[in-house]
């Protein structure tokens, strides 16, 4: 975990999603991404791309959301055994019909 300063991490490296544990892991980690302001990023999707219109100020709002994205999305996976990391990498374009993925052996 690259957040070594905070001391959750630690429950997050030492507790890592193996698949049976979900809850108690998705516990850990919302506790870890509030402690880092970055918990309405599992709520809330930045979109993709900036509006052409969008004023400076906008601009800078979104790569902000989108920094935050992209550092939780790394915890989460980083929080993870690596048979589940890397499944996940790919389980939001191989799983249109929203099933979860299951981590590999």
């Amino acid at each position: 975990m690259s957040s070594i300063k905070n001391p959750l991490a630690a429950i997050l490296d030492s507790n890592k999603f193996t698949g049976l544990n979900y809850q108690d892991w998705l516990r850990n980690l919302k506790n870890f991404l509030a402690s880092e302001k970055l918990l309405y990023t599992l709520e809330k999707t930045p979109p993709k791309e900036a509006p052409a219109d969008a004023s400076p100020e906008e601009l800078a709002k979104l790569d902000k959301l989108w920094d935050d994205e992209l550092k939780a999305r790394c915890y989460l996976i980083a929080s993870m055994s690596n048979g589940c990391g890397e499944t996940s990498l790919h389980a939001r374009e191989d799983s249109s019909e929203g099933s979860p993925c299951r981590c590999q052996s």
